[in-house]
Formats: structure tokens, C-alpha cells, sequence
């Protein structure tokens, strides 16, 4: 059994990865200036557009004229990877000073539960883990 090379005329794809921070003046003009330095690249390839941005940016995107700006390629999409802040309350305390039923009673607080319910909470909370 032999084999042979035959070269097809395919499209090209393309990845344009783009990383944006909270402290971006204009994030849309980052992006576009990076689509800018792939302009020949972007002419009828099947492009993706990966941007990786916080939540509190997302909003200040201007989708529009990212669109315009890749209209030249054969087929586009714009992927969104978003990072979204956590955080603990757990009031004074970080999460690695506070104990186990500390942060039990913590977030049943936090989320309201009647006391009753919390007492009971935290029985089971205490056998579960072994400080009854």
C-alpha cells in the first residue's frame, strides 16, 4: 500500500487570542488593534476570536465594531472566556483562619436561614464532622 500527497485548497483557520485587564482604558480598541496586525491573515479564513476579559469590563466591548472589523473573513466567531471575581464573607476572617462550623454558621447567616433551622444545621454540621 502506497500513499500520496495531494494538496487541497483549503480554508485557513485562524486564532486570535486577546487578553484584556480591569485597568484597559479602551478594550475595544485593543481588540481591534489586534485584529489590525491580522488583517491579510483574517481575508476569507474561518476565524476565531478568543478574548479572555474581567466581569467588570465585559460590558464596555463594543461587539459591533469587532464585527465589522473581521466582515472580511469567510466565517467568524467571538468567544468569550470571562473572569469573575470571587469572594469569601466570611466577615473579619480569610477562608484558611476560620473553622469548618464557623463558616457554617457564617453563610447561614448570611443566607438568612430561620434559627431553628440553623440550630439543626449545625448538629448535623458537628457530627458530620466529628466535634460533637
Amino acid at each position: 500500500m502506497t500513499f500520496d500527497f495531494h494538496p487541497v485548497k483549503a480554508r485557513r483557520f485562524l486564532t486570535i487570542a486577546v487578553t484584556l485587564g480591569q485597568d484597559d482604558p479602551d478594550p475595544t480598541a485593543k481588540v481591534l488593534d489586534a485584529l489590525s496586525h491580522q488583517k491579510e491573515n483574517i481575508k476569507n479564513a474561518i476565524v476565531r476570536l478568543n478574548l479572555d476579559l474581567p466581569s467588570q469590563i465585559e460590558g464596555q466591548l463594543r461587539y459591533r465594531e469587532m464585527q465589522e472589523a473581521l466582515k472580511d473573513a469567510h466565517y467568524f466567531t467571538i468567544a468569550r472566556e470571562i473572569r469573575r471575581e470571587t469572594r469569601i464573607r466570611l466577615g473579619n476572617h480569610s477562608s484558611e483562619e476560620i473553622t469548618p462550623l464557623a463558616a457554617l454558621k457564617a453563610y447561614l447567616e448570611a443566607q438568612k436561614v430561620p434559627p431553628e433551622r440553623q440550630k439543626i444545621l449545625m448538629e448535623r454540621g458537628e457530627k458530620l464532622l466529628g466535634e460533637s
